[in-house]
């Protein structure tokens, strides 16, 4: 099962427990991470994905690799993006 990183940006108790519900395996890196250690996670776990609303953070990655979610969806709307980027 493909793991996708949740950005400290859309993190919420909320959202892992819904993505969980959903079967998707998301992972939380922790508060305060720096960009760069995600960054080096992703590379070191070449088969994981990243969800974010950073738009800089995700310029470092190709669209198969990084979700660029909208501070204004909706948790449901990002849980549904979310799935289906993992799918």
């Amino acid at each position: 099962m493909t793991e996708i990183i949740i950005d400290e940006c859309i993190h919420s108790d909320e959202i892992m427990l819904l993505l969980k519900n959903t079967g998707v395996n998301a992972k939380f890196l922790g508060t305060g991470l720096p960009d760069i250690d995600i960054e080096r996670y992703l590379i070191k776990n070449p088969d994981s994905l990243l969800a974010t609303s950073d738009i800089e953070f995700d310029t470092h990655f190709s669209w198969k690799k990084s979700l660029l979610l909208n501070h204004y969806d909706s948790m449901k709307e990002k849980v549904i993006l979310i799935s289906a980027f993992v799918s």
